[in-house]
């Protein structure tokens, strides 16, 4: 594969690779997945990406119960619905 093949998918890669749970293993293998559907269907998953993003409100509270334990809760607003979710 030359290099400006292999540049996007390094660069997917890396993005994929941000997200929790996911090693560059997988990444590469989602880059490539991608790279294999139609175009519709990236472009329709790219939509959902942005509009989740612009649509859903969320933040991260930190909580300090004891010295050694931190609680996360997550909250997210979305269209006046308030979902509350303690990891």
């Amino acid at each position: 594969m030359s290099e400006s093949n292999a540049l996007p998918i390094v660069l997917l890669s890396e993005q994929f690779a941000r997200l929790p749970g996911i090693g560059m293993k997988t990444a590469q293998r989602l880059a490539y997945f991608v790279t294999s559907m139609p175009e519709e269907d990236v472009s329709a998953f790219a939509e959902a990406l942005i509009n989740a993003k612009k649509k859903i409100l969320s933040f991260v509270l930190y909580v300090r119960i004891l010295p050694t334990e931190k609680y996360v809760l997550y909250a997210a607003i979305q269209n006046a619905t308030k979902i509350l979710s303690v990891w």
